[in-house]
C-alpha cells in the first residue's frame, strides 16, 4: 500500500478508530498508541489479507 493510500485511509478512519480504541482501553494515550500501531502495521504490509474485506473492516479488526 502506498503512502498516499495510507494517508487517505488515516484521514477517513482515524477518528472512528481512535474512538473504538478509547472505548476498549479507557485511556487516551493507549488509544493513540494503538492507532499508531495499526497504521504502522498497515504501512508495513504485514496485515494485508483479502479475507478481511474492505480496508475499513481490516482497520477496525486491527484496532480491536
Amino acid at each position: 500500500m502506498d503512502r498516499e493510500s495510507i494517508e487517505s485511509l488515516y484521514d477517513s478512519h482515524a477518528p472512528r478508530l481512535y474512538a473504538i480504541a478509547l472505548r476498549i482501553l479507557g485511556d487516551r494515550d493507549a488509544a493513540a498508541a494503538t492507532l499508531e500501531d495499526v497504521f504502522v502495521e498497515l504501512a508495513s504490509g504485514q496485515s494485508y489479507d483479502d479475507a478481511y474485506g474492505s480496508p475499513s473492516a481490516r482497520l477496525i479488526r486491527l484496532t480491536r
